[in-house]
C-alpha cells in the first residue's frame, strides 16, 4: 500500500494506492454503497461506504481512480479552511483552550 499526498488547486489530494487485484468493471458502479462487496471472503461492504459518508459530511471528497487490472487508487480531497473562517490559530484555541468556571482564571 502507497499513500501520498500533493498540493493542487489550494487544496491537497491525498492518494492511497495498492497492488491488489483491482476493481473490476462489474463493482465499479457499486463500490461506495453499503454493502457492495466482492474478492474478500470476510468483508462486509461497508469500508468505503462509510469512509465516503464521513469524507462528505466534513466537505471532502473521495473517488476511486482504477481500471480493471491489478491495484486500486482511491483519491481523496480534504475540505479546505477558508483562513478568512477559520485559521488554524483559532481552531487550536477552540480545542486546547479549557473553559473556566466564573470567578476563575
Amino acid at each position: 500500500m502507497r499513500v501520498s499526498a500533493e498540493s493542487a488547486d489550494h487544496s491537497v489530494i491525498v492518494s492511497v494506492e495498492d497492488d491488489g487485484a483491482g476493481i473490476s468493471s462489474e463493482v465499479r458502479p457499486h463500490l461506495f454503497e453499503p454493502f457492495a462487496t466482492a474478492g474478500k471472503r470476510h468483508g462486509m461492504g461497508l469500508g468505503l461506504a462509510l469512509s465516503k459518508r464521513t469524507i462528505l459530511d466534513h466537505g471532502g471528497e473521495i473517488w476511486a481512480d482504477s481500471t480493471t487490472g491489478p491495484g486500486a487508487r482511491f483519491l481523496i480531497r480534504p475540505a479546505r479552511l477558508t483562513p478568512a473562517l477559520s485559521p488554524p490559530d483559532t481552531i487550536l484555541r477552540s480545542v486546547y483552550t479549557r473553559p473556566t468556571r466564573p470567578g476563575t482564571r
